[in-house]
């Protein structure tokens, strides 16, 4: 503290503190000498104090130290200072720190004293406590600090050295430290011995220099020194600043000398603590073992040596601090060893690499800074990288040469160094030999321009002002980098040594890694690679490397390839990493066992398993896609080859993969060969190129570089690599055991492919089978009679059924249907059922979160025991649930909710998971046996005789088991799009066509609603290649298309079509444009994945529909017999069964040219009509109802047309920006033509309804889709098939017409920028698609209710709750099913039933729910749901009363739009004379009334920066002016700056004033005779048509005068005799209001009370004083008795201005403008406050009313426990009217209206199921029935 002291102070008395405290440093035992000196210390500071506090008195200079000089004063600091009690007391503050030194010496040795008497106690025998050792925690964290600073504060050593020798400008002293820093460091890389040897010296020289220079600065602050230097010695101002030497005040002086002492401290500390053991620590000569047991680099082997010494006596009395203290110990080493581990790890790299990246950036840097002394760095390092020997050299060199180059920059940077003296040009040489250079040399050379230094041409001298780093930064950079390599191999050296480790053979991370450990586990592959991966692929890095090279135009050839192969010539390292010796390329799979040295992947069994699946089989296809995109991303005849290769290898891969590797590799390379030749001739052809002066050719763009082929050459090297391994040989064992397996999947497995569909699906049931209704019944008499069984019994369909409603027709209810349920409840419950993550939620949400965790620990631990809930679990839970001790605390509550967030995600996604394998279907389990068939076919044919190892399948399962669940779910949606891959390839062609829309992709979307979805089962191989075939022929001539010698390919071209839609390059699709074969790409690489998919499963080359190989063979042929069906296969009966409707028509004679394309004709005309023939009277067909789908399609449909109206109809374009900016860079200029219209917006059907006018295009749009729905439904309901396929055809052919050739006519956009119908049509045609199938299956054989009521869950309920709110859709849908639908019930009946059916629905739907969220009987309704459920409807209902007000409160000043007015128009007008009955202002007569005749004297308007909106400041100060004024407050907090407007208005009137003079002397005689003058100003402001309805807004302020002065003064103006103004006081109203209406009003709010000075005038008053002159201007050639131009000038009266006497100056009115709603909200700000409670409030409260009363009236219906006898009743009355029963649907309807009349017989159908209510017999109770049955 004494330091700073001396700093703070600088002075010849504080001088002595500093040169003691550097003595204090200087010693070995500073804290002795310390203490030894406190006294004199302590008395030295009180000295000065006391020299303070009398210097500080109130006494001159003369009578303190008279004839002392004042500069001996100032340096003695013995001058007054201004405030001398703050500085005594700093001083004092500092003389504290030396008394509590003073005070720690007296307790110091006040504890030896007491030592050394407990010393004698001891050995006089007394007794005393034994003093426990230190803690482990305490030693093992001081020998860690301790070690951590012996060898690392050195470099905070060096670090300060850095910033000492360099920070701020160059002075000698500071060349000395560089001097001194680059020595050390020099010396450090040269000989590391010898600065080892010197190192205790080079601090001690460090030391001492750094105390001379702190002294030397210090010293010539004082006047003495300063002029002894400058005075006596002679010597300058500007020396002695270069020497370092320069006087500061005390702040700059503290900062400049506040570093130098910090790094002198630093070098004291490393000198007298540290330098000793680091020299220890990284001695080279001490062993291994020696250093273990002396030294302990992080103090491991210590803490470790204290835990095991503290274990052993330790005994029962350890407190609880000691074993927290022992755990913070074992962790603590814990993580020492983890980082120790990281440590050597990065050391390592470091090693690896340190010469890599030396050489680069070396290099680099050199390319950033030429000039001759750098050129020594760049050729050592070029020559030293390809020979190791001479890597140490060029680093020396370059060391001791940088050196040399940083004291060069350093001694430029001195003042004494002026290179204006030396500098010159080449411009005074050419005038000295009368040389005359070029004109263009002297503008453009360095040369001749300025004065060149030669210092600058030779190692980059060059002047850096103040800031020398930034200059040296290269040269320090590189001896930066020498240093890190030679510490990284110098540590890495003294490594080994320490722990006896060998030198390793190659560049390796690791050596525990081997080609053993590969196949391990995926960290050990990964770390393979990272130790060996150049290694094995180093020959193919090069040659991409040699590729880059070419095409970057710069060589890193050297960098890379050097190494590799030295390091296979070493048998140690071939041991390690394996060899780079190619496989036979005559092996085959089966030669696995007996040579292949890597295990089977394909049944993956580990993550690396995974990864090999990934690369070793789909790498292949993803080359090829690569080789695809590099084709078509240059447009150039060398792409098309790539186009070929990919074309001939993806349609033969699958082929080409099951030969041996040399067939394949014999294609591949070509291919790579074909890849350098392209790279070779764009090189070639590259040389010389240039740009063409010919403006109308434009040069191709994009088009010659090899970046995508050096790309594709890479991952061609790396797949003829995977040809040349060993694993690709499992990959085609897999692929050998599917193809030999194909036919046997066919024959074992057709039912699983979806090819014969299983029995137990509910559709293919005979609803005329009564045994399939429900259980069987004792049988009657008329056994024999067709019967069905209905909740009335077994009835005969041709008895007579009683039509009366009566208990007879409950007579035969059976109460054995409920005993089956509960039989069935019971099983249901007793098997565990697995909690969805909303049941989790639910029951979080009703009772607790450990609640839904206990639920869900449940339902593991039953999953575990094998799927079924113990009831000994159930009273477990309710156990732990009911004996819970009290609440839980707040951090219970919040770990415990952390917990239940964790576990709902996990639930979630695996409801996620179980959710996608479910719409996967059988193909799950399909795939496992195929696969577990697979393996044991391969095991069979490669072991012979060997044991099958079951045992991969069996790992397999487990690992996938136990799979994380993002990776489950990963895995289940490639298995949904595996399973679904006919369907993935459907979108992708629609996908494409709607991207693309054009002609030649509209093909296949017609074809596969039209051929491919049709086919049953599935489509047909035909189809598949058809649509692969057009594909790619489509991609070869959309590349044709695409060269640029074609006219449509040019900028011009593209700019002014680009965006017709009937170009035709746009309507063929070949048009120019970036990717234009993605689409296609993607489109056949999903066709070629369905392809795969089918090979798989062994359905490519199967037959279609049962037929046989033979069959298929005969289906070939060109003819087909008559009684062969149109695959081929010859079925007998079949021409029967078609009949006469469907003959085969004669071919004609063969003989004849016409005749051959007529057979041809009607054999594709025969083939079509049998293919629709077959589907419309199909054989068999698996029955499905998928009209809820189609319906819900085309609601979305419907909606999309309601709100996207714009898309579809017709107006006026506008040239978008993005359009207009290529049209301009393509040089077009384009203007206004009449068919451009502008681009439609959503608000256009608005305005058009708001006008009354139905559009028409709407209207078509909207009756079509609705006229389309209908008539699905009446197709649906007759279940009319060829009704349907008509349907179809026409609605594909039609909607492809209408959208691609007539909507584009239209709106004149192109469809795939019209986005709203490109929603519109992927929509539509996921309906086309759902409409296939239900063809494809047939219509059910029965329609049962509604199709939303086929499943009880909770969005049933919300779906249907929807459906019944949609205005008239519930109506119309009963109307139209009674319309279409066979039955003898009347239309009110059938209204009736459904609206019974849709209520016993709802109830269902609330039992279902009840039962999958049950909430425990008698528990209390938990505050989360009261607050959650009822706080929800008091907030509604609240809202709801009070919206009206909150609403239009909040919509202008929350959500309102500023309504800046745009003009402000000002009239004033007098009104002198008064006529009985005139016209007025108004301009309305009133018969009998006086009304003031007006004369506008005045008009003048205010537009564009004559209005100016307030600034925040202009804000500001209006709120101070009525800061005191509440009511004005009141009124200002409503707007904002931006709200409010100054108007300024012109002085002088817009116009003359022109009146005749007659008028004028009548005007003046009346005024004369009137007793009072009325004068009007009115005002009109104009505001934003698009923002408020009412454009103009207008208002009037009318001022009387009365007295006789105003009339007189007025009538002398009119008459010429005065020409002074008139003053009118109040007429200018200062604010003015506008609203969203017509009226413009005065803002009255701020006329408040103020005083009459002219200051409170200008600020204050409302009414402003008018000056008033009429202005006349006498033109230069008129007469003097001639007319004169007259003008009204009207001022605004400003009392303040002209030094309170008054001036005119213009009108300025201020305009608040109120914001108005927007216009998204103008729907309901339209009705207003009285308007929204009268149509919206009460409306609701009404619906709300009725809804509370209605509850208690509806109990009786709505509060059923059990509905399901009477939704069965309602499933029966269904069930016979599709069996066409009628008059037993009669009889069933009046069952149900019975049943709601008898509210005894609806208590006994829907009473809950009791468990143990005993069972009744059927059969005595049919005996018992005196009744007979129908």
């Amino acid at each position: 503290m004494f330091q700073v002291w001396s700093i703070t102070y600088n002075s010849w008395v504080s001088f002595v503190l500093l040169l003691w405290a550097c003595v204090i440093w200087m010693a070995r035992d500073r804290r002795a000498l310390a203490l030894f000196s406190a006294p004199g210390l302590v008395l030295y500071a009180n000295l000065l104090l006391l020299l303070s506090f009398c210097v500080g008195l109130r006494l001159s200079q003369e009578e303190l130290f008279p004839g002392v000089p004042g500069w001996l004063l100032t340096d003695l600091d013995l001058q007054p200072y201004p405030q001398p009690g703050l500085h005594l007391a700093i001083k004092s503050f500092y003389a504290v720190s030396l008394w509590l030194l003073l005070r720690q010496r007296v307790l110091e040795r006040q504890v030896q004293a007491q030592a050394e008497a407990d010393a004698q106690r001891e050995d006089s025998g007394a007794s005393h406590e034994p003093s426990r050792p230190p803690g482990v925690l305490v030693g093992v964290l001081g020998s860690f600090a301790r070690s951590l600073l012996v060898k690392y504060w050195i470099y905070i050593c060096a670090a300060m050295f850095f910033i000492v020798s360099f920070d701020g400008k160059v002075v000698v002293y500071k060349i000395v430290y560089v001097f001194l820093f680059l020595c050390w460091l020099a010396l450090y890389q040269v000989h590391y011995p010898t600065w080892r040897r010197f190192l205790k010296y080079f601090w001690m020289v460090v030391v001492s220099y750094s105390m001379m220079v702190l002294i030397a600065v210090y010293t010539y602050q004082f006047q003495t020194v300063s002029a002894f230097f400058n005075q006596t010695l002679g010597f300058s101002e500007e020396g002695l600043r270069d020497v370092g030497l320069e006087q500061f005040d005390t702040t700059e002086l503290f900062s400049r000398i506040l570093l130098p002492t910090a790094f002198l401290l630093a070098c004291i500390l490393q000198l007298h603590y540290f330098n000793e053991d680091f020299l220890k620590t990284t001695s080279v000569h001490v062993t291994s073992a020696k250093f273990r047991g002396a030294s302990d680099s992080l103090g491991l082997n210590r803490g470790k040596a204290a835990m095991r010494k503290l274990a052993d006596e330790a005994d029962g009395g350890t407190g609880d601090w000691d074993v927290i203290s022992d755990k913070a110990v074992a962790g603590f080493l814990k993580l020492l060893e983890m980082g120790t581990g990281m440590q050597v790890f990065l050391w390592r790299v470091l090693e690896i690499h340190a010469v890599t990246l030396v050489a680069s950036i070396v290099i680099w840097l050199m390319l950033q800074e030429v000039s001759l002394m750098n050129s020594i760095f760049y050729i050592s390092w070029v020559a030293a990288l390809p020979y190791a020997k001479l890597r140490t050299h060029a680093r020396r060199v370059c060391t001791l040469w940088a050196c040399v180059v940083v004291v060069c920059k350093m001694m430029y940077q001195l003042k004494c160094v002026k290179p204006s003296v030396y500098s010159s040009n080449c411009s005074e040489v050419w005038q000295e030999n009368s040389t005359h250079p070029s004109a263009e040399l002297l503008a453009t050379s360095v040369l001749y321009l300025q004065p060149v230094d030669p210092a600058e041409w030779l190692g980059a001298l060059r002047k850096c002002q103040d800031r020398v780093l930034p200059c040296l930064q290269r040269q320090l950079t590189i001896l930066a980098l020498m240093t890190l390599e030679v510490t990284v191999r110098r540590h890495q050296r003294f490594h080994r040594l320490q722990n006896l480790l060998p030198d390793p053979p190659m560049d390796n991370l690791t050596d525990t890694i081997t080609r053993a450990h590969l196949d391990d586990g995926l960290l050990t592959a990964f770390l393979y690679f990272v130790n060996y991966g150049f290694y094995k692929f180093g020959l193919e890095l090069c040659l991409v490397a040699a590729l880059n090279a070419i095409g970057q135009r710069m060589d890193f050839y050297s960098l890379i390839h050097w190494q590799v192969f030295v390091d296979e010539n070493k048998a140690l390292v071939r041991m390690q990493a394996g060899d780079n010796v190619e496989i036979s390329r005559a092996l085959r799979p089966e030669d696995l066992p007996q040579l292949s040295p890597v295990p089977n992947f394909i049944f993956y069994r580990s993550y690396l398993d995974m990864v090999k699946v990934v690369v070793f089989r789909y790498h292949y296809w993803f080359v090829l896609c690569l080789v695809f995109l590099t084709g078509t991303m240059r447009i150039n005849i060398l792409g098309a080859g790539y186009l070929v290769a990919f074309g001939y290898l993806m349609l033969h891969g699958r082929h080409l993969l099951l030969k041996p590797v040399q067939s394949i590799l014999r294609p591949w390379d070509r291919l790579i060969a074909f890849s350098l030749l392209v790279v070779a001739t764009k090189t070639l052809l590259s040389v010389g190129a240039s740009i063409p002066e010919d403006e109308s050719c434009e040069p191709p763009e994009k088009e010659a570089g090899i970046l995508w082929d050096t790309l594709c050459f890479t991952f061609l090297l790396v797949q003829r690599r995977i040809f040349l391994s060993y694993y690709h040989l499992h990959v085609v064992a897999d692929l050998k055991a599917a193809e030999a397996l194909a036919p046997r999947y066919w024959n074992t497995h057709g039912w699983g492919l979806g090819l014969v569909k299983p029995p137990s699906s509910k559709d293919d049931i005979d609803i005329r089978n009564p045994t399939h209704l429900r259980p069987s019944l004792p049988l009657t008499k008329e056994e024999r009679r067709p019967r069905v069984v209905t909740c009335l019994g077994v009835f005969s369909l041709s008895g007579t059924v009683p039509t009366d409603s009566s208990y007879s027709l409950f007579e035969t209810d059976s109460e054995e249907e409920e005993s089956v349920e509960e039989g069935k409840e019971e099983r249901e419950d007793h098997m565990a059922k697995t909690k969805t993550a909303f049941q989790l939620a639910y029951d979080a949400w009703t009772n607790s979160s450990k609640s839904a965790l206990r639920l869900r620990r449940q339902d593991e631990g039953a999953m575990e025991r094998g799927g079924e809930r113990s009831t000994a679990g159930k009273a477990e839970a309710e156990t732990e649930e009911g004996t819970s001790e009290g609440p839980d605390s707040p951090i219970q509550r919040l770990t415990a909710a952390v917990q239940l967030l964790w576990v709902l995600g996990k639930v979630l996604l695996d409801d996620v998971t179980e959710a996608v394998v479910t719409l996967s279907g059988e193909h799950v389990n399909m795939v496992a046996t195929l696969r577990a068939e697979r393996h044991a076919w391969w095991q069979r044919v490669v072991t012979e005789a060997r044991i099958c190892r079951d045992e991969e399948l069996a790992q397999s399962d487990r690992f996938s088991e136990h799979l994380p669940r993002l990776l489950k779910l990963a895995l289940a949606v490639y298995q949904l799009a595996e399973s679904r891959s006919e369907m993935l390839c459907y979108f992708v062609i629609v996908l494409n066509h709607t991207l693309s829309a054009s002609i030649s992709s509209m093909v296949l979307p017609i074809l596969s609603f039209l051929w491919a979805m049709l086919s049953v089962p599935r489509p047909s191989k035909r189809f598949w290649m058809a649509a692969i075939y057009y594909t790619e022929v489509t991609i070869v001539v959309k590349y044709l298309s695409q060269f640029g010698f074609l006219p449509w390919t040019t900028k011009r071209y593209t700019g002014v079509n680009g965006e017709k839609p009937f170009s035709l390059p746009n309507l063929l699709g070949v048009e120019k444009k970036d990717g234009f074969v993605l689409c296609d790409l993607l489109q056949l690489a999903v066709l070629f994945f369905h392809l795969s998919t089918l090979k798989d499963l062994g359905l490519w080359d199967q037959p279609l529909s049962g037929q046989t190989q033979g069959q298929e063979e005969k289906s070939r042929k060109p003819r087909r017999k008559a009684n062969q069906d149109p695959e081929g296969g010859d079925t007998p009966g079949r021409q029967a069964e078609v009949g006469p409707y469907f003959q085969p028509l004669p071919l004609g004679q063969p003989g004849r040219h016409w005749a051959f394309w007529r057979g041809r004709s009607l054999q594709i005309y025969q083939s079509v009509r049998q293919f629709f023939y077959n589907l419309t009277h199909p054989e068999a067909s698996p029955v499905c109802d998928v009209y809820a789908l189609t319906f819900l399609v085309e609601v979305l449909n419907f909606a999309i047309v309601l709100f996207g109206y714009w898309a579809f109809g017709a107006g006026e374009a506008r040239l978008q920006e993005p359009e207009a900016g290529a049209l301009a860079q393509a040089g077009v200029q384009r203007g206004p033509e009449p068919g451009l219209r502008r681009k439609y917006s959503a608000a256009d059907l608005a305005e058009s309804l708001a006008e009354d006018k139905v559009p028409e295009a709407f209207l078509a749009m909207v009756l079509l889709q609705f006229g389309t729905m209908v008539v699905d439904r009446a197709l649906y309901l007759r279940k009319t098939l060829f009704g349907k396929c008509v349907f179809q055809v026409l609605l594909v052919f039609g909607v492809h017409f209408w959208l691609f050739f007539i909507l584009p006519r239209v709106t004149e956009r192109r469809f795939n920028l019209n986005y709203v119908a490109q929603l519109w049509y992927l929509v539509k045609c996921i309906y086309f698609g759902l409409s296939a199938y239900q063809i494809k299956c047939g219509y059910p054989n029965r329609i049962l209710g509604n199709f939303l009521t086929k499943n009880f869950s909770l969005l049933n309920f919300i779906l249907f709750k929807g459906f019944r709110f949609v205005p008239f859709l519930l109506e119309l849908r009963a109307v139209v099913d009674w319309i279409w639908t066979d039955t003898a019930l009347s239309l009110s009946s059938w209204v009736c039933l459904e609206g019974l059916y849709a209520d016993i629905f709802i109830m269902k739907c609330w039992r279902e729910s009840e039962k999958k969220y049950p909430q425990p009987p008698g528990q209390k309704k938990k505050e989360v749901v009261k607050y959650g459920v009822g706080g929800v409807i008091a907030f509604a209902l609240v809202f709801l009363m009070w919206f009206p007000l909150v609403f239009m409160s909040l919509l202008k000043t929350v959500g309102g739009v500023t309504n800046q007015p745009l003009d402000v128009s000002v009239k004033i007008a007098i009104n002198g004379y008064e006529v009985s009955g005139a016209k007025g202002v108004e301009g309305g007569t009133v018969p009998g009334t006086v009304v003031p005749r007006a004369q506008t004297l005045f008009s003048m308007s205010s537009q564009q920066q004559n209005l100016v909106p307030f600034s925040e400041a202009a804000y500001d100060q209006l709120t101070q002016q009525y800061a005191l004024h509440p009511s004005a407050m009141q009124f200002l907090v409503n707007y904002r700056p931006e709200d409010i407007v100054l108007a300024k208005i012109k002085s002088h009137a817009s116009l003359l004033w022109n009146i005749s003079p007659a008028n004028r002397a009548a005007m003046a005689k009346e005024l004369a005779n009137a007793t009072t003058i009325y004068i009007t100003v009115s005002w009109t402001i104009q505001r934003n048509v698009s923002l408020v309805k009412n454009v103009e807004a207008s208002g009037k302020h009318t001022v009387f005068y009365t007295d006789q002065d105003t009339r007189s003064q007025l009538l002398r103006v009119l008459t010429g005799t005065r020409e002074e103004p008139i003053l009118l006081p109040a007429l200018i109203p200062k604010a003015l209001r506008t609203t969203a209406g017509t009226e413009a009003k005065m803002a009255l709010r701020l006329d408040v009370a103020h005083s009459q000075r002219p200051q409170d005038l200008d600020r204050l008053a409302f009414f402003r004083t008018a000056l008033l002159r009429l202005q006349q201007l006498r033109p230069s050639n008129t007469p003097a008795d001639g007319p004169v131009a007259e003008w009204w000038v009207v001022q605004e009266w400003r009392p303040a201005c002209n030094q309170s006497r008054g001036c005119g100056q213009d009108l300025e009115l201020v305009v608040y403008n109120d914001k108005v709603s927007p216009q998204s909200l103008n729907f309901l700000a339209g009705y207003g406050i009285v308007g929204l409670y009268v149509s919206v409030v009460m409306v609701a409260a009404k619906f709300i009313r009725e809804h509370f009363h209605s509850v208690s009236r509806s109990i009786m219906f709505d509060e059923l426990p059990s509905v399901d006898r009477v939704l069965t009743l309602c499933t029966d009355i269904f069930l016979v009217r599709e069996l066409g029963a009628l008059e037993l649907e009669q009889r069933l309807f009046n069952k149900l209206v019975f049943l709601y009349r008898s509210p005894e017989t609806m208590i006994k159908w829907t009473r809950p199921a009791s468990p143990r209510r005993p069972r009744p017999d059927p059969v005595a109770g049919a005996a018992e029935d005196s009744g007979e049955g129908p």
